[in-house]
């Protein structure tokens, strides 16, 4: 079977090589211009993220004693609410984390049911077979005798 062949364009219709490197450049600046603008907007969203979680700090030399008191009052208040919203996140994740093995243990519990066990070798005789088989109430068979007759069957042969 012969290979496929890649269609070619006619001769007029092609692109020059240095039309290609030309549209290669351009999508390589294009492709860099919006990664840049990606990093604006990324950097913009973490500002302003920030600006919401954590708000200006103001001047402490222009505060007078009580206000300096409600300002660690804030500060305090602020990082129990942290210190509440981490420990929320951390039992979370340990909840999460003891049911991915939970799942996996049942995953694993539920394909170990179907693989089949190794045989192991195991030593018994005949006899000690066919008492198992037949048990005590069974005809006593003996296999070599049976083993050792001999039947010659005719293939349509006529005599």
């Amino acid at each position: 079977m012969a290979p496929a062949r890649r269609m070619s364009l006619p001769y007029d219709q092609r692109i020059s090589p240095l039309r290609m490197q030309q549209l290669k450049c351009s999508l390589i600046k294009w492709a860099l211009s919006e990664v840049k603008k990606q990093e604006g907007e990324a950097a913009a969203n973490r500002e302003a993220a920030l600006a919401e979680r954590v708000p200006a700090f103001p001047d402490i030399d222009s505060l007078d004693e009580e206000a300096l008191k409600q300002l660690c009052r804030d500060l305090h208040g602020m990082c129990d609410k942290c210190d509440d919203s981490k420990y929320d996140l951390e039992t979370k994740q340990n909840k999460q984390a003891t049911e991915i093995v939970e799942l996996k243990k049942r995953i694993q519990d539920v394909k170990a049911k179907f693989k089949k066990p190794a045989l192991k070798r195991v030593k018994v005789t005949v006899a000690q077979m066919m008492k198992t088989l037949l048990g005590n109430k069974g005809k006593q068979v003996d296999m070599r005798s049976q083993l050792k007759k001999h039947v010659v069957i005719n293939e349509g042969k006529e005599e």
